[in-house]
């Protein structure tokens, strides 16, 4: 079992990330995070029981994931590390203290040692729940380097979430902290309709705001005020329902797969929702190689202007470069206005743009899954491109776009690469930020270039699961 030795197991299974000094302060444990979590039915009976090699996968409430190799009769301490336990002086790991509490989803067994570690090495290079839970359950024979231990950081799939607390702005003894989605594709604030009503919320001024949801329909939903409070800072906000509450006002549509079933997850699995407006009152920079909110003062580094806006929002456009990963070269290359979008995974381009660079369906990639508001989940095929902005380049995983949404219409044509000039013609997500070494200010509305960054092969950081969770209003502020 995990104890004198905890040290040398966690070093061993990859768990142990021996540079964690750049990653989130910890934060606040809530009452249930010292506690082991229940696990799901299916793996109660394996994950105490024998002594062999295992691959497994851990959950949290937020779909994040861990996936990892170790002995069977370790895993139990390895998953109440992650939810808190300290071994011999060993803290838990602050990575993964945010995402708690953690359960085990699956687990494989495996012949040996270094099954089990290329198992693992397989499992870290998709990205989202389903394609992880897919590729352990599968087995997928893909050429993996297991000759290192797999490092938390590449073991640890998640987007950027940081402990908030939402007050009434006229009432700070109605306060309430919840875990939030930092989503810079998105302009306001989003929280549980639960919570709006528990603060006793009032509407703010412009009452209302349209949006277009996942069964294709706009619908009317009110915009309340809220004073947010993240890490000693605070702004006035203007909050809207969860995606959770759509369906309340005529908007969702429940098609809530399997996979949400099996392990009790929600269409919407977010507390509340961050956006861009918020974060430039906050004057807190977006980073997501670290997942972190950081101080605005970052004089020293370079910077990329965004293009210019046509509306109030603070949502940050970009022109970058995407060329096929066969072909060298700038000069073969697209440019494309991009939307910074912290809450997608990795990388959307126009099917016009895809069809142009002439990029290859990758068949060896599970498909990509986009959840949409009212928690529709449609597939789409993945690329491989090659994403430039200045002399920073990564590859990443591509997935394609329609500027209306409708991912099965195939009657697009040249005209609409004449679209109006301010619909984007992709996002540049998460994955693919961290990747490029790029701080999202929306003060300012730029990026900066942190230092230090090498060019990363996105092959490590690729994601296929795309969380969708942007707004559109019908004046175009998004």
């Amino acid at each position: 079992m995990l104890g004198a030795n905890a040290r040398e197991v966690l070093v061993a299974t990859g768990m142990l990330l021996l540079s964690c000094c750049r990653r989130r302060a910890a934060m606040a444990a809530s009452p249930d995070i010292g506690s082991a979590p229940e696990l799901p039915v299916s793996c109660q009976s394996q994950a105490a029981r024998g002594d062999g090699w295992v691959t497994y996968l851990l959950v949290s409430p937020t779909r994040s994931s861990i996936t990892g190799f170790a002995r069977q009769h370790d895993l139990d301490n390895i998953i109440r590390w992650h939810n808190g336990r300290d071994f011999d002086s060993l803290p838990a790991p602050p990575q993964t203290q945010i995402l708690r509490p953690w359960r085990l989803a699956e687990l494989v067994q495996q012949a040996s040692e270094a099954q089990a570690r290329e198992a693992a090495w397989q499992v870290s290079g998709q990205s989202g729940f389903r394609a992880r839970l897919a590729a352990l359950r599968n087995g997928k024979a893909v050429k993996a380097s297991t000759s290192e231990a797999l490092p938390l950081d590449k073991a640890l799939d998640a987007l950027t979430y940081v402990e908030v607390e939402f007050s009434h702005p006229d009432d700070q003894t109605r306060r309430k902290k919840v875990l939030a989605l930092v989503d810079t594709g998105c302009n306001d604030c989003d929280l549980k309709g639960s919570i709006i009503d528990e603060l006793k919320l009032s509407k703010a001024r412009r009452g209302g705001t349209s949006v277009e949801t996942a069964a294709n329909r706009i619908v009317e939903i009110p915009i309340f005020k809220a004073t947010l409070h993240v890490q000693g800072h605070q702004a006035s906000v203007e909050v809207s329902p969860a995606d959770e509450d759509y369906s309340a006002i005529g908007g969702g549509v429940a098609t809530e797969d399997d996979v949400d079933k099996e392990f009790d997850f929600s269409s919407s699995s977010d507390e509340a929702v961050i956006g861009a407006d918020a974060l430039a009152s906050l004057g807190l920079l977006v980073d997501c190689k670290t997942r972190q909110l950081l101080p605005a003062d970052r004089r020293e580094l370079l910077w990329v202007e965004s293009l210019p806006r046509v509306s109030r929002s603070h949502c940050i456009h970009v022109q970058v470069g995407v060329r096929n990963p066969d072909v060298d070269g700038k000069s073969q290359e697209v440019r494309v206005k991009a939307l910074v979008d912290t809450g997608s995974t990795d990388v959307d381009l126009h099917k016009s743009k895809i069809k142009a660079l002439n990029l290859e369906v990758d068949e060896s990639e599970l498909p990509a899954l986009f959840e949409t508001a009212g928690g529709v989940t449609t597939s789409a095929p993945i690329y491989w491109a090659v994403v430039r902005l200045r002399d920073r380049e990564a590859r990443v995983r591509l997935s394609p776009s329609s500027p209306h949404g409708d991912e099965s219409d195939e009657s697009e044509d040249d005209a609409s690469e004449s679209s109006d000039e301010d619909d984007e013609e992709a996002l540049l997500g998460h994955d693919a930020l961290a990747a490029l070494g790029l701080l999202v200010d929306c003060k300012s509305r730029r990026l900066l270039l942190a230092e230090n960054v090498p060019v990363t092969d996105m092959q490590q950081h690729g994601g296929v699961f795309v969380q969708k969770r942007r707004r559109r209003e019908e004046n175009g502020d998004a």
